[in-house]
């Protein structure tokens, strides 16, 4: 787990690269923007944490964002669109696993 109540706010990007979400907080607010499409407002949460760590991702406003658990790629990226979405992760064996999740869904294609 990062610092006590560390929060990280994003802002919505329509840059195709990936912006990081740090490592060493708590939760991440994602930055929804209303432009669609499968190459915009996308996040990754990195590989690399201490075991046992968790981070909890909401959306904070209606929109679209997509946040990719472990590194960037054109799939596998979970999709949030409405406020209140979360996902809460925790770094297991090496990589992010899903705990909980209200909301978002997984895309498989891009």
């Amino acid at each position: 787990m990062g610092s006590e109540y560390a929060k990280q706010t994003l802002s919505q990007s329509t840059a195709t690269a990936f912006q990081a979400i740090n490592l060493y907080v708590d939760r991440a607010h994602l930055g929804m923007g209303t432009a669609t499409g499968f190459s915009l407002n996308r996040y990754s949460l990195a590989t690399g944490a201490k075991e046992g760590w968790t981070v909890s991702i909401l959306a904070t406003a209606t929109g679209e964002a997509k946040v990719h658990l472990g590194g960037g790629t054109a799939t596998g990226l979970w999709v949030f669109g409405t406020a209140d979405t979360y996902l809460r992760a925790i770094y297991e064996e090496h990589k992010w696993r899903v705990l909980t999740n209200s909301g978002a869904t997984l895309a498989t294609a891009t």
